[in-house]
């Protein structure tokens, strides 16, 4: 898993997440995930919804090959929205 680091440390200057909170979302078996079809125009984005230590949070990443290995490299991430949350929790 990737950030860049202008990336990561914007992030978490105005939202206060760090990778490892975005890795820990990653890990929730309960997370919401899907294709973004409108925003995959230069590379495919899926974000996912998912549950950390400091809460559930919404991360946008891409997947590229780097030889055999996938990478995945997270582009964006915040606190889940209110309309967020009800997609996480199946309503």
């Amino acid at each position: 898993m990737r950030w860049t680091s202008r990336k990561a440390a914007e992030v978490q200057a105005e939202r206060g997440i760090t990778l490892d909170d975005a890795v820990d979302a990653f890990a929730d078996p309960n997370a919401a995930e899907q294709y973004d079809e409108a925003r995959s125009i230069k590379e495919d984005r899926y974000p996912i919804i998912g549950l950390s230590g400091i809460g559930r949070l919404t991360i946008v990443y891409t997947v590229w090959q780097d030889g055999q290995e996938d990478v995945y490299q997270i582009i964006t991430a915040w606190h889940a929205t209110t309309r967020e949350e009800r997609i996480y929790e199946g309503k």
